[in-house]
């Protein structure tokens, strides 16, 4: 303990001789890039029964799809399906783009990436929403399937999966 008491009294009585002091070091500030995606809504469930002829369509629209980024470089979200040759024909559109109160300036909540609904069958990423920079947003996930007269009865299940990437 007197080592300690006499390093410190020998330090301060050297500090006290000297006319001034100073010390510094380097400090950094790094901004992160924030990206953020999901889901509100739950699972959905689609029921039709096939028509006598031609096709019936059966629509669900109760799920929302919310992304973030705080990044000046464009972003876009894909879409796909986990089903290589589903049985029944399945597509899904974004519906009502909108910003969300809070977002950075000059945000951009992005566009549809196509003017057709996607057909969700591959195991390739298709683009869903396009030019998105800089924003909180959000939009409705509409839900399409359509059954055709010759399709026969039975469930099939895909998971979909929404990705926000570098443009």
């Amino acid at each position: 303990m007197r080592t300690l008491a006499a390093t410190i009294a020998a330090i301060f009585a050297a500090s006290v001789s000297s006319a001034q002091e100073s010390a510094g070091h380097t400090v950094t500030v790094t901004v992160l890039e924030q990206n953020d995606i999901l889901i509100v809504g739950g699972d959905i469930a689609l029921f039709a029964v096939p028509p006598l002829a031609g096709s019936v369509t059966v629509t669900n629209a109760s799920c929302d799809l919310y992304w973030g980024t705080n990044s000046n470089r464009p972003k876009k979200i894909t879409v796909q399906t986990d089903l290589a040759t589903p049985r029944y024909q399945l597509t899904v559109e974004p519906a009502n783009i909108r910003e969300l109160s809070g977002n950075p300036k000059n945000g951009k909540p992005g566009e549809p990436a196509n003017p057709q609904p996607i057909l969700l069958a591959g195991l390739a990423p298709m683009d869903f929403i396009d030019r998105i920079q800089r924003v909180y947003a959000a939009c409705d996930l509409v839900y399409t399937a359509t059954i055709y007269t010759g399709d026969p009865p039975g469930t099939e299940t895909h998971t979909v999966t929404y990705t926000l990437t570098d443009r």
